[in-house]
């Protein structure tokens, strides 16, 4: 069923405006009531749901001509985001988030929603940059040291891809302008810049450190739909079906398969549940990074990678989602809806037969290309080692949380928003709109999943040897990993410009300006810092930094 044009104007445009509408309450009115959240997804559900593709509308009078509608790609995001939402709003309104982070959830959907319905260039850069700096209220709203580090390293790094990302649009606009096909530079910085939020290695590290900074609401979102920003990214604007961009597919596939596999070497390292599923997501990433890649590289395959691609996000955005929900189930008393979420999603997530995951695995396989060189046979390898990886993960995921003994009920909307991830995860992929088309001929429930059961057998063996034989895994990678040494080299460069003590040559003092205006540089940081963290004033700064985005857009 698809509703008419009349409700084409406010489903789209209700997708965004509801939650920035609900923030600006938040934000003006204190006391939001916690059940108003759920609202906030609903018309971008009912849009994905019930309009058809291609339904729009125009918006002249904003940036350059905007255009917020559906296409197939947008559509299928659209509703599996909405999905994801939905069940971050539930958590949110049962866990008793701080209405700073509330607000910041509010604003960052309405980006989200905004950046997959976008059909111009910057309509996508505003809605993908309120998205992005609003999630910061998600990553912080704990307020220890923990969080605010992970706040610093993520905001970081959304500024580093918002500039690489603008600069690719511009290098892109102007090759149009120019009839130049094919502009190497854009399609790099558009590259690393969207990968930047996709988890791309080596700057991935803000993904772990986020989700074990954020709150379950918070690493819902985080996990289940704004890491498919990233993707949205690359697939509006990187260079498919062109001929002169075969080299940056490869580049993309190559950097795609060290991420599926760091991802899964660092993250059996973790201690964190919670780390672990980021590192988790960066090998994910990587594994859709190689089938983008190939669609670089053999033009000819991109419309099909397209959509197999955009099944895997769907896929991977629910059950990592439901993974987060599954560990804050294990806080309370519910443990048979812990161990279900748990079991269902870590078996999505491998692809073990009959599950999403075997069905957007086989999907993948199927449509990948002839590749030149080596190719073909490094894929035919890597792609099961990966699968042997995420099991592995799985595992030691399922080691980390059966500590955690239940210590008190779960809220009654936490609980749904649970249980609704959990029916996504087993059937939502099946019932999305144009998923049979792509999925048909797949071997999704046939064969032996070896892979799955090779990583089986070595996790039991490292369980035994553990604890018969007392063996255990002790390298231990902080979380983070990559960000430690960058965070040294700045210290030492702060101390450098500052004039600190030389430790080697017995002290010494630093010089009066040094002194005099790196404590001020300090003490404006810690209060901006601070001051971020408190409601009134984020959302304040949030709804001006969006403004700011379109008025720079706007005159750019």
């Amino acid at each position: 069923m698809t509703l008419d044009g009349g409700w084409i104007p406010v489903l789209v445009g209700g997708a965004i405006l509801v939650p920035m509408l609900l923030a600006l309450v938040e934000v003006a009115r204190p006391g939001l009531h916690g059940r108003w959240l759920a609202v906030a997804p609903v018309p971008a559900l009912l849009a994905g749901a019930l309009l058809a593709t291609g339904s729009g509308i125009d918006a002249p009078w904003l940036l350059f001509g905007a255009r917020f509608g559906l296409d197939d790609t947008g559509r299928l995001l659209l509703l599996a985001s909405a999905v994801v939402w939905l069940a971050a709003a539930l958590h949110a309104a049962g866990e008793g988030m701080a209405r700073g982070a509330r607000a910041g959830l509010l604003l960052a959907m309405a980006g989200n929603f905004g950046a997959v319905l976008a059909q111009d260039a910057a309509s996508f850069f505003a809605c993908y940059a309120l998205m992005s700096f609003s999630a910061y209220l998600l990553v912080v709203e704990r307020g220890d040291a923990a969080a605010r580090r992970a706040g610093r390293v993520y905001v970081a790094l959304v500024v580093l891809g918002e500039v690489l990302v603008l600069n690719g649009l511009l290098f892109a606009a102007a090759g149009s302008a120019t009839a130049v096909s094919t502009i190497p530079l854009a399609g790099l910085l558009l590259w690393v810049g969207f990968g930047i939020k996709a988890g791309l290695v080596p700057l991935h590290f803000s993904l772990p450190l986020a989700y074990g900074a954020a709150s379950t609401a918070g690493a819902i979102a985080l996990a289940g739909a704004m890491v498919n920003a990233g993707l949205l990214g690359w697939l509006r604007f990187l260079p498919g079906g062109d001929p002169g961009a075969a080299d940056l597919g490869l580049a993309m596939m190559a950097l795609g398969l060290g991420g599926a596999f760091y991802g899964v070497l660092v993250g059996l390292t973790q201690t964190d549940a919670r780390v672990l599923l980021g590192y988790s997501s960066v090998s994910q990433m990587g594994l859709m990074a190689v089938g983008l890649g190939a669609g670089v590289a053999a033009p000819g395959s991109w419309p099909a990678l397209v959509g197999v691609v955009v099944l895997f996000a769907v896929h991977h955005g629910f059950a990592k989602a439901a993974l987060f929900a599954a560990l804050a189930s294990s806080e309370g008393s519910r443990s048979r809806l812990r161990h279900l979420g748990l079991l269902v999603a870590a078996a999505a997530l491998i692809g073990l037969p009959f599950t999403s995951g075997a069905l957007a695995k086989a999907a993948l396989t199927g449509a990948l290309p002839a590749l030149p060189g080596f190719w073909a046979e490094a894929l035919a390898i890597a792609l099961p080692l990966a699968t042997l990886g995420t099991t592995l993960l799985m595992a030691r995921l399922a080691f980390l949380s059966a500590g955690r003994g239940p210590v008190s009920s779960a809220p009654a909307t936490a609980r749904a928003g649970a249980v609704l991830l959990l029916v996504a995860v087993v059937g939502g992929v099946w019932w999305l709109p144009g998923v049979v088309p792509v999925v048909a001929g797949s071997s999704a429930g046939s064969g032996v999943p070896w892979p799955a059961l090779a990583g089986g057998l070595i996790a039991l063996a490292a369980y035994w040897l553990d604890r018969a034989r007392g063996v255990a895994l002790r390298a231990r990678v902080p979380p983070g990993d990559l960000v430690l040494p960058v965070e040294r080299l700045a210290a030492a460069l702060w101390r450098f410009v500052c004039g600190a003590p030389d430790a080697h040559h017995g002290g010494g003092s630093e010089a009066p300006w040094a002194t005099r205006w790196s404590g001020r540089l300090a003490a404006l940081l810690t209060r901006g810092e601070t001051a971020l963290a408190r409601w009134e004033l984020a959302g304040i700064a949030l709804l001006a930094l969006a403004a700011a985005v379109a008025l720079v857009v706007s005159w750019g």
